[in-house]
């Protein structure tokens, strides 16, 4: 591969912004520059302290119409003096995960399968032009010791439990559960050492109903970076 700076352009959610970042560590292993164009909402979020990334460059939502976003980014090619640009906006929605508007989302299930069982971190290196490049599957986040030292401490009183971290939503309704209070509620009666902290959006507190000691809401209190880390 020739060395070369690369203006790689990923706009989407913050699962669609995780799947490339074996992709960045790829692209930066193999000796280019990396410069990230990428949605200001959530892709600064998943990409901020990546050592692979040599820029990040947020773009604001709805900054140009779709159709004069190729003008932008061959704009920000050359401000930047990058040598080309991979883009990889919608290269995996509405491609191999599917939505409810679309006619294949109610294909039978073995034609969806056929369309769409595939590796998404595979298809992303596929999508890049490096098709020959499998197994790399593996989601990367880098937080920084300030992060990893506050969300230890909000564990920490918490060591003696078996703790449950809930996401009650993603970006679209159909990720979303109505039984969700129920089947906590059940959980926490069933089990006196569980702990149930949920994490979402500030909409996300409409599921947020139970009362209970050994149940956390932060729904709306955590940053989906926050969220991301408490995986950890």
């Amino acid at each position: 591969m020739t060395k070369q700076r690369i203006l790689l352009v990923r706009i989407g959610a913050y699962g669609d912004c995780i799947i490339i970042t074996p992709l960045i560590r790829y692209l930066k292993e193999s000796g280019n520059e990396v410069y990230l164009f990428t949605s200001a909402e959530s892709g600064v979020f998943i990409f901020q302290n990546n050592p692979y990334v040599d820029k990040i460059i947020p773009y604001e939502k709805d900054t140009v119409s779709i159709d004069k976003l190729g003008e932008l980014l061959e704009e920000t090619k050359k401000a930047y003096e990058c040598n080309k640009i991979i883009d990889m906006c919608e290269s995996i929605e509405c491609v191999l995960a599917l939505f409810p508007t679309q006619p294949q989302y109610m294909f039978p299930k073995y034609e969806r399968k056929v369309l769409c069982d595939k590796n998404y971190y595979d298809y992303s290196f596929e999508v890049a032009g490096y098709p020959e490049i499998k197994g790399q599957g593996r989601g990367e986040l880098f937080f920084s010791p300030e992060e990893k030292m506050e969300m230890d401490s909000f564990f920490y009183k918490f060591r003696k439990m078996f703790i449950v971290l809930w996401g009650l939503s993603g970006s679209g309704r159909n990720k979303t559960y109505p039984a969700t209070p129920v089947v906590q509620m059940d959980l926490l009666n069933k089990y006196p050492d569980l702990l149930i902290i949920t994490v979402g959006d500030y909409a996300c507190r409409l599921l947020e109903s139970i009362k209970h000691p050994r149940f956390v809401p932060m729904s709306g209190e955590w940053t989906m970076r926050q969220s991301m880390l408490a995986c950890r």
